[in-house]
């Protein structure tokens, strides 16, 4: 899905997951991993970025728990506010809606 994205044309997509992966295997919180990004995004980007984690987080049409969590931490530290991220993640949702199939 983030492969396709002309935002992410000519990046290591591959080479981001593995860092993160392998931050992950160390036992290092997501909170670390997005403390040591989110000043790294220039402000320009950072609603783009937002969007496309929402998209990401919402390709199944269900917001767990633990990604409702994840999303509002992402939008702190990105200083993104919380009701422009429930307008997306509800917009996505709906979306999203039919990309499943419920098991019977």
């Amino acid at each position: 899905l983030v492969e396709v994205k002309s935002f992410f044309s000519g990046h290591d997509i591959a080479g981001y997951y593995k860092n993160v992966q392998a931050a992950i295997a160390n036992d290092t919180s997501y909170q670390s991993i997005v403390d040591g990004s989110a000043p790294k995004i220039s402000v320009e980007n950072k609603q783009t970025l937002m969007a496309l984690l929402i998209e990401l987080v919402l390709s199944d049409a269900i917001l767990e728990e633990g990604e409702e969590e994840i999303i509002s931490y992402i939008s702190q530290q990105l200083d993104i506010v919380l009701l422009t991220i429930q307008k997306r993640v509800d917009v996505m949702i709906i979306r999203n809606k039919y990309n499943t199939k419920v098991p019977s």
